[in-house]
């Protein structure tokens, strides 16, 4: 399982920047270039049409602290805990909020990419994203499907999912 985290490193980064991109473009209504992200999350099978279909939608992209699924969200500590999470790696969201879905998808991107540049360092960063996609990625986007519930919502909620089991066995495993 190891080895094959480690292979699927590049891939793993495009489609997590390009999530990021799209959901991204769609909040700025900056939805005309968006065939490279496409192209890269063909791979995960999340098809051009749904892509199109979640961009036309008129729903606005919900920030995480907007929908009432976390206890950290109810103690009113959410984004403070959030903020200090991105601070302790350095990433700080340039123009948008942090608990907005393209910020958390694009803070996982930049761990994956630092995962690729430090490979000593490999086990430390999948630990990393494990504990922010289990703790605020994975709210985020279900209430993104809430919102806005399409094939693409759907779609990104499950390649995460399966992203987050792989860490899990990936780090049990070594």
């Amino acid at each position: 399982m190891v080895r094959v985290l480690q292979a699927a490193a590049a891939g793993r980064y495009k489609t997590y920047a390009a999530l990021s991109y799209l959901i991204l473009a769609k909040g700025r209504r900056q939805t005309l270039e968006v065939s490279e992200a496409a192209r890269d999350l063909s791979a995960i099978g999340i098809d051009f049409e749904s892509i199109k279909d979640f961009l036309g939608r008129e729903e606005d992209i919900p920030l995480a602290r907007e929908c009432p699924s976390s206890r950290l969200k109810a103690s009113g500590e959410y984004l403070r805990a959030l903020i200090e999470f991105y601070t302790s790696t350095g990433f700080e969201p340039l123009d948008i909020q942090p608990d907005h879905p393209a910020a958390m998808l694009a803070f996982v991107a930049q761990l994956i990419k630092r995962e690729i540049e430090q490979p000593e360092r490999r086990i430390n960063y999948w630990r990393l994203q494990h504990r922010f996609i289990k703790t605020y990625l994975m709210d985020a986007l279900t209430c993104l499907k809430a919102r806005i519930p399409c094939g693409f919502t759907e779609a990104i909620l499950e390649a995460i999912s399966v992203d987050l089991n792989l860490l899990l066995e990936a780090l049990t495993c070594k």
